[in-house]
């Protein structure tokens, strides 16, 4: 399991994403933000293993399928129907590169186990 959270980190390094364990108070288990040049992901100190992965994954997807630089979310006058739509997509294609993401690296670790 080490292996891909050291995977993920060479990821986020790469990119020049800080990731951080926070102490989420809500049912909230992970976020991705940026500001400025500066991006960041922050997942819930509370997990660990594959869930941890699932939710730093799903925090990537929403940085490689460019969510964060978006700005259709930012708009004044989008009203809350269009507004809800569009969260919802972008939450369900971060969950989509999560589930990928996810799947390959429980094979690869899968794999490496049986072949030892």
């Amino acid at each position: 399991m080490n292996s891909i959270m050291e995977f993920l980190q060479v990821i986020c390094d790469s990119e020049d994403i800080s990731l951080h364990e926070y102490p989420f108070k809500s049912n909230l288990r992970g976020v991705a933000m940026k500001l400025d040049d500066m991006r960041s992901i922050g997942y819930d100190d509370k997990l660990t293993g594959w869930p941890q992965i699932a939710v730093i994954a799903h925090e990537l997807g929403h940085h490689f399928l460019g969510h964060l630089d978006d700005d259709k979310l930012k708009g004044e006058y989008l009203d809350c129907e269009e507004h809800k739509r569009i969260r919802e997509r972008r939450e369900q294609e971060a969950q989509v590169f999560a589930a990928v993401f996810t799947a390959r690296a429980l094979y690869d670790y899968y794999k490496k186990a049986v072949s030892l």
